[in-house]
């Protein structure tokens, strides 16, 4: 969970947002007349900006803001894509509940919006027999009844997936449900009953998630412990304003703002030095003596969920001490309202993150790898944790504080920034034992999520063709201590040939999410020669020189096309006639195929003996790059590519993918 990054103006804004679209969800929830006045249109638009807006679903930001985990029971377990190609109907009397109901499955609300919730066939236009099946998602769900039915937007031939869910299911009796906390939903006769009351229950779970997020800390887990902090912080914002004789300590400073679109530079600024008071003022080597700061680390020390803050009375760079823990409120507060007066409603604003922080039995940790070549016109949630999303401004100047996204020395005073996407991947790992050391345990965390950052990268390559490029990688620990455990920085500098702008447009999410999937469900079963296959590709899309490229293309065809042949003979016409056979239906679409990859096969083979290859021209007799050349051989090679991961992805073993001999003689 990415803790977000909020002014308090920001904070108040959504505080107020939320509660103006609880008090409105809740009047069209309880409406009398909620299905004759189809109020199930308003509790879409207010669904959409509280959860779905692609820059600020509102309840989703302000959660990750308190670090509130929101969990949700849905139908289907995260991660679950229903078989391609099979017709099916699924209808789930649970839709969403905020707590563990039967034959039900937890996730996180961010992956909840991206799971499936049902099924239904999508009609024949002609009249025929159905040929096709729509497994819709809460946010398909939500966005298509907010956009195209009059709510924020009307679509006046709306498409038939969402025609095919309104028709799916019409309730002619009473239709009775059990709400999440007792509530008897009863549906008259109605249309559209799987729409609506689909959005009625994520309606009823979004306005009880929005009072959790927005209630007062009921209790603590250690009340005796949040008590004596309290009181640390009221004595340390004391001894603050006695050392500092009434005056905010301030320290000049630089950091990196955007000055326009595609540019940085560094500003001036000031930041509240607390250590001035703390070190300079020797406040420090007082602390210890205060009778309150002494309950805090017994509690501390009492408490054995607790066991990883070691016991000390200074700050130390690799463990998190009570000292810290002690003083954190009293700093945050200081540095957030530049103040030293203690305000009771901040103070607990700030422990609960501080008390969830203590208490959760796992670290959160943020990979964030940005990527050259690519801008989103909104984030890609690709899997559980897993997303390409649109880095803000103050992701960007911690990223060039790093020494990321760009090669001018860091302490430069501008900089061109064409970067504004990354890789985001969210793990939870077990909490810290205090026994590894926390450089060896960064740089394990760091390798193992490289392995998931892999595969997406792999899918963004597979899914068109276009120059991008991983820049490196930081990883963040998430929490309420933001620097424990600190960023682990990786620089990854690949200088790749040439190629055409990655254009990427709103279509491009549902092509990337299903070669992600499929990536990742054929994984342990693919077999080698699609691996082998997989890995070649790879390697000729990073080849600096044409010629390189080319020789690794072409390893990767035969791998794809020949795996499973024991005959030497006639290698190369039979890859010719598969790819022909396995790419098109067309007959001179074939054609075309089979004279490309006989030039390209006889190019590799220049090459590979030292000769110098002829560039054969283009379909019009034209003549072309080498470099245009390579990319029409690795555009069919990638579409092929595709087709194999889809067919890897529903097979059940790791054998043969395609039955070679029946499709020529097909």
């Amino acid at each position: 969970m990415n803790q977000q990054i909020l002014s308090p103006e920001h904070v108040a804004r959504l505080e107020k947002t939320l509660r103006r679209q609880l008090l409105q969800l809740r009047k069209a929830l309880g409406d009398s007349e909620r299905d004759t006045a189809d109020l199930h249109l308003q509790i879409a638009g207010h669904l959409r900006a509280l959860l779905c807006d692609s820059k600020v679903p509102v309840l989703l930001v302000y959660a990750e803001y308190k670090s509130i985990d929101l969990r949700v029971w849905g139908p289907n377990p995260p991660g679950f894509r229903g078989t391609p190609g099979r017709m099916a109907f699924q209808v789930n009397a649970l839709i969403a509940s905020s707590q563990p109901v039967a034959y039900s499955y937890e996730m996180s609300i961010r992956d909840y919006l991206d799971t499936p919730i049902g099924a239904t066939p999508v009609p024949d236009p002609s009249g025929g027999q159905p040929s096709q099946t729509v497994w819709y998602t809460p946010r398909q769900l939500i966005k298509w009844v907010a956009n195209k039915e009059g709510v924020a937007h009307l679509e006046l031939d709306p498409p038939a997936s969402l025609r095919a869910v309104q028709n799916g299911l019409t309730v002619f009796g009473l239709a009775t449900l059990v709400g999440q906390q007792g509530e008897i939903l009863k549906f008259g006769a109605t249309d559209q009953f799987i729409v609506r009351s689909a959005l009625l229950q994520i309606g009823l779970w979004t306005a009880h998630a929005i009072d959790r997020v927005l209630a007062p800390p009921i209790s603590s887990a250690n009340k005796a412990l949040a008590d004596a902090i309290r009181a640390q912080t009221r004595r340390l914002l004391n001894a603050f304003a006695n050392k500092a004789n009434g005056e905010i300590p301030v320290q000049d400073t630089e950091q990196w703002v955007r000055s326009t679109p595609g540019e940085f530079v560094r500003k001036k600024s000031q930041y509240v030095f607390v250590e001035r008071l703390l070190y300079f003022k020797e406040l420090h080597s007082e602390i210890p003596q205060w009778p309150e700061y002494k309950v805090c680390c017994e509690l501390l020390a009492a408490d054995q969920k607790l066991l990883q803050i070691k016991l000390s009375h200074e700050s130390e760079f690799f463990s998190l001490t009570t000292f810290d823990v002690a003083n954190a409120i009293g700093i945050g507060m200081l540095r957030r309202e530049r103040s030293f007066e203690y305000s009771e409603e901040l103070f607990q604003q700030l422990y609960d993150p501080l008390e969830e922080y203590l208490y959760r039995s796992d670290d959160n940790f943020e990979l964030v790898a940005p990527i050259a070549g690519l801008s989103l016109t909104e984030n890609v949630d690709l899997g559980p944790g897993i997303r390409i999303k649109k880095l803000a401004d103050e992701e960007i100047s911690q990223l060039l504080e790093h020494g990321l996204l760009s090669d001018r020395p860091m302490r430069a005073s501008n900089v061109r920034i064409d970067i504004d996407c990354c890789v985001s991947i969210s793990v939870r790992k077990t909490k810290w034992d205090g026994v590894e050391h926390p450089l060896k345990r960064a740089t394990r965390i760091s390798e193992e999520i490289a392995k998931d950052l892999e595969v997406a990268f792999r899918a963004l390559v597979i899914h068109k063709t276009g120059h991008l490029q991983i820049v490196g990688s930081v990883l963040y620990g998430r929490g309420f201590f933001q620097g424990f455990p600190f960023p682990s920085v990786t620089h990854a500098i690949h200088h790749r040939r040439f190629r055409r702008k990655y254009e990427w447009s709103s279509q491009d999410a549902i092509g990337l999410k299903e070669i992600y999937q499929n990536l990742v469900q054929s994984g342990a079963k693919m077999n080698k020669g699609l691996e082998f296959a997989l890995r070649r590709f790879l390697y000729g899309y990073e080849r600096v020189r044409e010629e390189d490229a080319l020789v690794d293309l072409m390893i990767a065809a035969e791998a794809m096309f020949l795996r499973e042949d024991r005959s030497e003979k006639e290698l190369s016409y039979r890859l010719k006639l598969r790819a022909a056979r396995f790419l098109s239906e067309n007959i001179a679409e074939r054609q075309a195929i089979f004279k490309l990859f006989t030039q390209a096969y006889d190019v590799r083979s220049a090459v590979v003996h030292g000769g110098d290859p002829e560039i054969p021209k283009k379909k019009d007799g034209s003549e072309q790059s080498f470099a245009a050349f390579v990319e029409e051989v690795e555009e069919h090679l990638r579409i092929a590519l595709k087709q194999l991961l889809k067919l890897a992805a529903n097979k059940a073993d790791r054998g043969p993918l395609v039955d070679w001999g029946k499709l020529q003689l097909s």
